[in-house]
């Protein structure tokens, strides 16, 4: 099932943004993203690029979202490889924190998405 909703452009752009991220906010080597500074953690949380990526995934219709969401789950492989079902499963579990949700999986997600266009 290929991408109706969501181009891989679009696709494209969120992993850019995504390197983005990582090269200014490199994860910890736990990877997790908090800083016992406080004043880092402030420009970590109120970075340019998070608030760019942040409104990129934002702008997406829902429909794009939910592509989205099933794209990154299939590249991350342990949700299953029915892309169709993916996005059904996206609709369902659908809310307003689908876009943190994206958000909080900056780190992986150029890695994740790469990996599920090549699967589709």
């Amino acid at each position: 099932m290929p991408l109706i909703h969501l181009t891989e452009e679009q696709v494209r752009k969120i992993i850019s943004l995504s390197e983005a991220w990582n090269r200014t906010y490199p994860p910890s080597e736990l990877g997790d993203d908090f800083f016992e500074d406080a004043e880092k953690s402030y420009e970590h949380l109120h970075a340019p690029e998070l608030a760019e990526f942040t409104a990129y995934i934002t702008a997406l219709s829902d429909e794009a979202r939910y592509e989205l969401m099933a794209l990154m789950w299939l590249g991350r492989g342990d949700s299953g490889q029915n892309f169709g079902q993916l996005i059904t499963y996206a609709k369902k579990k659908a809310n307003k924190g689908d876009v943190n949700y994206i958000v909080e999986k900056i780190p992986a997600l150029p890695r994740y998405l790469a990996e599920g266009l090549k699967l589709l």
